[in-house]
């Protein structure tokens, strides 16, 4: 429905014509429950962030639907890492800021 997006995978895209996205909640064409805007920026050189994921300093993990529209935001990291499972898991019951356990 909104030009410009990218698919991310089944169900899921990113970006896209805010004109657009503007227009079809107006007119009721999307519902709430499965659109989420995020306000922010993060910014890598070029190569960075490959090189980042090549030393494995980011945790990824597929996004589903669930994950994405379904869950409370103070949830997510913590589904993420069930997901991911094994050693990852054991993670969830870490503090938030480990300089407070």
């Amino acid at each position: 429905l909104i030009p410009e997006s990218v698919k991310i995978t089944k169900d899921i895209y990113w970006g896209g014509n805010f004109e657009t996205v503007t227009a079809l909640i107006k007119n009721k064409s999307i519902d709430l429950n499965k659109i989420k805007f995020f306000i922010g920026y993060s910014g890598w050189g070029n190569g960075q962030l490959t090189g980042e994921l090549k030393e494995k300093s980011w945790l990824t993990v597929s996004a589903n639907c669930t994950l994405v529209f379904n869950t409370l935001q103070e949830k997510i990291w913590k589904g993420s890492l069930q997901a991911l499972g094994g050693e990852y898991e054991r993670l969830v019951n870490y503090p938030i800021d480990p300089q407070l356990n």
